[in-house]
């Protein structure tokens, strides 16, 4: 059975949920929000408990190539 780990907000809203549905996987479900990439991603644990604070700005120029 599927356990709630984490919820990911961004500004206001609430983008999506991590969850572990075992054999060490884990499944990010969204909502369809849209991304603003003016806020940050919090991720929560499902405590509510503040795991991560990420600049999405930040987090795009680390993952993206540059030309």
């Amino acid at each position: 059975m599927a356990e709630f780990k984490y919820a990911v907000k961004n500004g206001d809203n609430i983008l999506g949920l991590m969850w572990d549905v075992g054999n060490g996987r884990e499944v990010f479900v969204t909502n369809g929000n849209t991304l603003d990439i003016n806020h940050s991603l919090l991720v929560r644990d499902s405590n509510g408990n503040d795991i991560k604070e990420v600049e999405v700005l930040e987090m795009l120029n680390e993952i993206l190539p540059r030309g």
